[in-house]
């Protein structure tokens, strides 16, 4: 029993030297820490049938090398396995070693062999895809549509997909705020919201915050990262649980046939899909989506989209513009500069309001019976100020599934304003 109990203190002391390497990816964490205790747990097991104390020793480095393994491959982090294998060999010489020598020369030896793990196998070392990023990566996993990297800074979050940032928990307030409150604020009585796309969560944590919301139907394009968002405690941090909202609808079903069967529905549509870098995502900033989304919208329903960057995709921004205009929405562009991100950009559409109207709707919002971090009366009027045209893009074609263009407005860009 008493051999047990050491044996139970020195893992937890393992447990603790791997968890000041990797916070806070403790999710990750508690599947290496169970792995170590089961390891530990079998070779107790054995040892209490056996004299053969060598062949348990052995067979204890093989159980804990091929739960390394394993746990490098569910979670891309290999450089993990020589924590395993080297907590495996240190644990082992501790347990033997106790029997000869008092217990403060075992810890001893403990501390030793963790100072050794530190040193030689860097956290910046844990994760691939470390390369690419300055900020200490703390998660990495692939679903199948995008490679998803978490780094940390100094307390805040950056999340990536394919390298390039979705959001910051710095500064995702300046991002999701605007593409929110106005819409819901155009509509007197917004009940039934869609959203397509936006499956971290963080738009519905936004419109959680409207009791007169009745129903949220949203669309997953990208399943992996709707789980990732409602299980990754970085996630659910900042989405506050939104995921599990009783009035949400979670659909994986495509979204064009989902809108051909809406007619004069839902009261809002928020498209949060991702930019329009190939022909795929192109699909989602066309004037056959944008019909659909017009005819899917009560007589004096919105939508709002992510358009990218007026500034850096000028081409690519009034492309979705036009395209908007072309399914028969009014539309009235806005953009805020999100310090993560750079300049970003989000078009508003409306059935029934003139332009006019829409414009002055939009520029005396006030937010007061709302709980905002950021935007008020004074950010939106900010953000519909454009000044003059920076870049001056004369011919624009109308992007549709026919003819898609947007993709390669996007991709050239105006990223130097050549």
């Amino acid at each position: 029993m008493a051999s047990f109990l050491f044996i139970v203190v020195v893992a937890s002391l393992s447990v603790i030297k791997n968890s000041i390497l990797l916070y806070p990816g403790l999710l990750e964490l508690a599947k290496y820490s169970v792995a170590i205790l089961a390891g530990l747990c079998l070779s107790i097991a054995l040892d209490t049938s056996t004299s053969k104390r060598a062949y348990v020793n052995l067979l204890t480095i093989i159980v804990f090398l091929m739960l390394g393994l394993l746990f490098g491959y569910m979670t891309n982090c290999y450089g993990l396995t020589f924590f395993v294998l080297l907590d495996a060999v240190i644990l082992l010489f501790v347990y033997q070693f106790q029997w000869k020598r008092n217990s403060i020369i075992s810890f001893s030896v403990l501390f030793a062999g963790i100072i050794i793990a530190s040193v030689l196998v860097p956290p910046s070392e844990l994760f691939p895809s470390q390369k690419y990023y300055r900020d200490r990566v703390i998660f990495s996993t692939e679903t199948p549509f995008q490679k998803i990297d978490i780094t940390s800074w100094k307390g805040h979050h950056w999340v990536y997909s394919n390298n390039v940032i979705q959001f910051s928990t710095l500064d995702e307030s300046m991002y999701y705020e605007p593409m929110v409150h106005p819409v819901m604020n155009l509509v007197s009585h917004a009940t039934n919201i869609l959203i397509v796309g936006g499956e971290n969560g963080i738009v519905v944590r936004e419109l959680r915050k409207y009791p007169e919301v009745k129903n949220i139907d949203l669309i997953a394009l990208d399943t992996g990262l709707l789980s990732l968002a409602k299980t990754h405690p970085i996630f659910k941090e900042v989405n506050e649980n939104a995921l599990y909202f009783d009035k949400i609808s979670l659909r994986a079903v495509d979204a064009f046939r989902h809108l051909e069967n809406q007619e004069n529905r839902f009261d809002v549509i928020i498209i949060d899909t991702p930019d329009p870098i190939d022909l795929e995502t192109n699909r989602f900033f066309t004037k056959e989506f944008y019909g659909l989304c017009f005819r899917a919208l009560a007589p004096d329903g919105v939508m709002v989209t992510q358009a990218g960057s007026p500034y850096y995709a000028t081409k690519a921004f009034q492309a979705i513009l036009s395209a908007m205009n072309n399914a028969g929405f009014i539309t009235l562009p806005f953009h805020n500069q999100v310090l993560s991100m750079g300049e970003w950009g989000w078009i508003i559409g409306s059935k029934s309001l003139t332009k006019e109207a829409l414009a002055d709707s939009v520029k005396t919002m006030e937010f007061e019976n709302v709980d905002t971090k950021w935007i008020n009366n004074e950010a939106v009027q900010m953000m519909m100020a454009f000044g003059k045209p920076y870049v001056i893009s004369d011919s624009i074609e109308i992007n549709s599934l026919k003819k898609p263009i947007i993709h390669e407005y996007y991709t050239s860009g105006t990223w130097n304003f050549e």
